[in-house]
């Protein structure tokens, strides 16, 4: 009986593309600012980089934003980085996944 009604109702794939058709968007699962920075610093480790906060002062000081990247020298690779971007890019924020605001 299951199976024939997943025949009839076309099963959790029919729905998932009739929300997609039709434009509802599912719910993200949210990501704390804190979870994802993690994520993206243990990533970059392993390319010998790292990313940094920026406090207000350094911030003025240096023109960096408030997240910035350094290389293995310590040098400054990217001085303002989206986090959310950043960790799109990296592949540590999935696409369900959104940053938590």
């Amino acid at each position: 009986m299951g199976g024939a009604a997943c025949a009839r109702w076309g099963g959790p794939f029919l729905l998932q593309r009739t929300r997609q058709q039709t434009g509802e968007r599912m719910a993200k699962t949210p990501v704390t600012e804190k979870v994802l920075v993690e994520r993206i610093r243990q990533k970059l480790q392993k390319q010998d980089r790292d990313l940094c906060v920026a406090t207000p002062e350094k911030q003025k000081e240096l023109k960096l934003g408030r997240y910035y990247t350094v290389g293995p020298d310590g040098a400054v690779t990217d001085p303002d980085v989206e986090l959310e971007l950043l960790a799109r890019d990296v592949g540590v924020l999935n696409p369900s996944e959104e940053l938590k605001d």
